[in-house]
């Protein structure tokens, strides 16, 4: 067995004991037991009329990156090889205090690390300094004030502060759970829970995470709005869920990666203009005569300003499963459509390529991350089993392509664009990509996640650079209170 190989197999079995033995590492009692348990006890304190709850969450996570040879858009080693190990810690630590059944305030810290990452450092803002993207000692996470005017005639809730933002499934808008540095926002929300409908409207400003002057600060010229609407379905049989929502962005800050090419005299270069992003989109979710089909959908379209050039782009998700309750393990099939606009031309006024806001970057499309919902097309196939009521087992095939080969291959991994010179004579096929995905709950508070994916590179691939494949592999525990 080569040494990397013994590396990922000590690493998974570390952290995977750490799961079993965490916090005593007794098997797993019925709920009824475990309700009363010291964490319980200690996570809700009174002083005077002030109620306070503790939560808190402890995470580790390894990860292996194996033969991750695929040309320039991905090359994970910055010392030049192709394999990467690494371990990840992410500790959080928050009060709330219900001041009056009106008035909750909300602080929450997190300390996030990494060890033996050989991955290129990201360049932080607003000086340009190298950081690393996946460590973040000791910061203030969020901070945030929610007063409730329940007596007026509308209830209404009002909530000022560093928060995180979640919004339906995370395509476009999400707290980002798999990140070790998850984005936030400093922003003043309104909630309106009004029948039949839920109406959530913010105003704010992404958050630098991490920032290369410690604190972690806003970033500036760049201002984020939205709208979304959740509606009640309960009257519609056929439909579980109902959401309508709008989302504007300003980045005034020239931004580096949307850069466009023009022509001055003679001489070409690249002006980085600003961008004016607005977002329309609609998540429905429903079941077919029985529980045990369901189908779900989400349409998103972009228009706006790129620099110099108009937006116009598009996404649609798609998906369909189905549960066999009378065969052992209870198997559920799904089979599920992505896909995003391309950018055809980088010499027209118009901008195609579809760019998702504040995405989930993980498990979307793919567990190895290797894809953004921008310029691409994804077919998948998968089968989830749950062998023990704690146990869940999933395995899964995706079929990638791209767009428009003209445009680059987004991968949300790292969550930046990854560019390379277009090459318009490629195969737009990029390739295969196959999942496992294994979760088990040892109690109430501790789980374990185990996956595995290897990449078959296509075409594309072969076509704009050097071909090669890839494996990756991490193991991870949980626990939380």
């Amino acid at each position: 067995m080569s040494m990397s190989a013994r590396r990922a197999v000590a690493a998974f079995a570390l952290i995977c004991a750490m799961g079993l033995v965490a916090f005593g590492g007794e098997p797993a009692a019925p709920a009824a037991e475990e309700a009363g348990d010291i964490f319980d006890e200690l996570k809700h304190m009174e002083a005077g009329n002030i109620q306070f709850k503790f939560s808190g969450e402890a995470r580790f996570r390894y990860q292996f990156w194996h033969d991750f040879n695929l040309t320039q858009y991905q090359q994970r080693n910055a010392r030049g090889g192709k394999t990467d190990g690494f371990v990840e810690s992410r500790i959080r630590l928050g009060v709330e205090a219900a001041i009056t059944e009106q008035l909750v305030i909300f602080i929450e810290g997190q300390d996030a690390r990494t060890w033996d990452y050989d991955g290129p450092r990201l360049r932080g803002l607003p000086d340009h300094a190298t950081y690393h993207p996946f460590a973040d000692h000791l910061d203030l996470r969020q901070a945030w004030v929610l007063y409730k005017m329940d007596a007026g005639p509308v209830p209404i809730q009002f909530k000022i502060g560093r928060q995180e933002v979640h919004l339906g499934d995370g395509r476009m808008q999400s707290a980002n759970w798999w990140h070790n540095t998850p984005s936030v926002f400093d922003a003043f929300v309104v909630i309106m829970p009004l029948e039949p409908v839920t109406i959530v409207t913010w105003a704010g400003k992404a958050v630098v995470t991490p920032d290369t002057r410690g604190y972690n600060h806003v970033a500036s010229n760049f201002d984020y709005y939205g709208i979304y609407t959740m509606w009640n379905t309960e009257s519609i049989e056929p439909l579980d869920q109902f959401h309508l929502y709008g989302l504007h962005l300003r980045d005034d800050r020239n931004p580096v990666p949307y850069a466009t090419v023009v022509q001055r005299g003679e001489v070409p270069f690249v002006d980085y203009g600003d961008i004016h992003l607005y977002a329309l989109g609609v998540l429905a979710k429903g079941h077919v005569n029985t529980e045990n089909l369901k189908w779900e959908i989400e349409h998103v379209i972009e228009f706006g300003d790129y620099a110099d050039r108009a937006i116009q782009s598009w996404a649609f998700h798609g998906q369909v499963s189905y549960t066999f309750p009378d065969i052992a393990w209870t198997p559920t099939l799904i089979a599920e459509y992505n896909t995003a606009t391309g950018d055809r031309s980088s010499s027209d006024h118009k901008f195609e390529t579809f760019l998702p806001f504040f995405p989930e970057v993980h498990g979307h499309y793919g567990l190895m991350d290797l894809f953004a919902w921008s310029n691409m097309h994804q077919w998948r196939l998968a089968c989830r089993v749950q062998p023990t009521e704690r146990l869940t087992i999933e395995v899964a095939g995706s079929h990638f392509r791209v767009d428009h080969d003209e445009d680059n291959w987004y991968a949300s991994r790292s969550a930046t664009i990854n560019n390379h010179p277009p090459n318009t004579a490629a195969d737009d096929e990029v390739g295969q990509e196959l999942d496992l995905l294994i979760n088990y709950e040892v109690n109430e508070r501790t789980k374990v996640e185990v996956g595995y994916g290897h990449f078959f590179a296509g075409p594309f691939v072969s076509d704009t650079g050097p071909n090669g494949g890839a494996d990756f592999f991490y193991a991870m525990t949980t626990f939380g209170f």
